[in-house]
């Protein structure tokens, strides 16, 4: 239990990482985003949101007052995210590998969360 204690913690601490940092070029129009904003065709407004919502979702993987619905719903946001990430970067043609390995870093998370807190080792 603690090996995945451990584990899930590494997991979710990158996966938070990737998303506040992120979410930070999103939220400072850095140019790489900007470039594939305008190529997506998706407005300005979108990217503010979706940067907004990746750091309010890892502060709520790690603080979710204790409130397993909360963090059940971050989790589907990032998955709802990711997912959108992978087909836009497809309909604009660009590599999908970013998307999909921070795809399987949240599905080795969510396993362990899930796993470890049906075995009582976490509450939250």
């Amino acid at each position: 239990m603690k090996s995945f204690k451990i584990v899930y913690w590494v997991f979710t601490s990158l996966f938070a990482a990737m998303m506040v940092a992120g979410g930070i070029a999103y939220l400072r129009k850095a140019p790489e985003v900007m470039e594939g904003l305008k190529i997506s065709g998706f407005p300005y407004y979108f990217m503010q949101l979706l940067g907004v919502a990746k750091i309010l979702g890892s502060i709520m993987l790690f603080y979710s007052f204790n409130c397993k619905t909360l963090k059940e719903w971050a989790y589907s946001g990032f998955y709802f995210t990711l997912i959108g990430a992978i087909w836009v970067h497809i309909k604009i043609g660009i590599s999908v590998l970013s998307p999909v390995i921070a795809l399987i870093i949240l599905s080795v998370t969510y396993y362990l969360w899930y796993r470890i807190r049906k075995e009582g080792g976490i509450k939250n």
